[in-house]
């Protein structure tokens, strides 16, 4: 079964339910130029996430550190909504990956720069980014930068082990009181 994709030139929408959302162009909700994207769910029950995305080559950016930035627009977020960049090598490990999971966007919000920093490693073959919507609402995004920057710009990488503890805790089961 095909769908007609409204998908921007360069870009594919993509994610674990992508018939549950829609995307396109919208020029009437911008906040430069003639055009803004766009990333909708169809309705209230919109399962799990989509995501407008595109994959580069990642070999003109090895050894660099890299800004995915736009200016972003929110409305009913129900679940969440955000920026994202995962680096990838050739076996399909994820090298580096950050989804803004940690500070995502919510609700109804006005045009926010929003930006994802990640290192890309000189083992890396994939670069993947774009925009990802899990649950209903509808989010836009316009004025998308893809730079390399320097290291006095911070990686926003999502740390595996963050809000990790440092040791086991609870290995007799006889702490209740986080359960509460």
């Amino acid at each position: 079964m095909s769908t007609k994709s409204n998908a921007p030139n360069g870009w594919i929408m993509t994610g674990e339910s992508p018939f549950d959302y829609e995307t396109g162009l919208d020029n009437s909700v911008v906040h430069s130029g003639n055009y803004s994207a766009y990333l909708k769910s169809k309705d209230e029950k919109a399962r799990s996430f989509a995501t407008l995305m595109q994959q580069i080559k990642s070999d003109k950016y090895r050894g660099e550190r890299v800004r995915f930035s736009a200016f972003v627009k929110s409305t009913d977020v129900k679940e969440s909504a955000g920026l994202w960049m995962r680096v990838d090598h050739s076996s399909g490990e994820v090298l580096a990956f950050d989804n803004m999971m940690n500070r995502p966007i919510k609700g109804t919000n006005e045009w926010n720069h929003l930006s994802v920093v990640l290192d890309i490693p000189i083992k890396s073959e994939v670069i993947a980014f774009g925009v990802l919507l899990n649950g209903s609402g509808q989010i836009w995004m316009d004025k998308l930068g893809f730079e390399v920057v320097d290291d006095s710009v911070p990686v926003t990488e999502q740390s595996p082990t963050e809000g990790l503890s440092n040791e086991p805790v609870n290995l007799n089961f006889e702490d209740n009181t986080a359960a509460r």
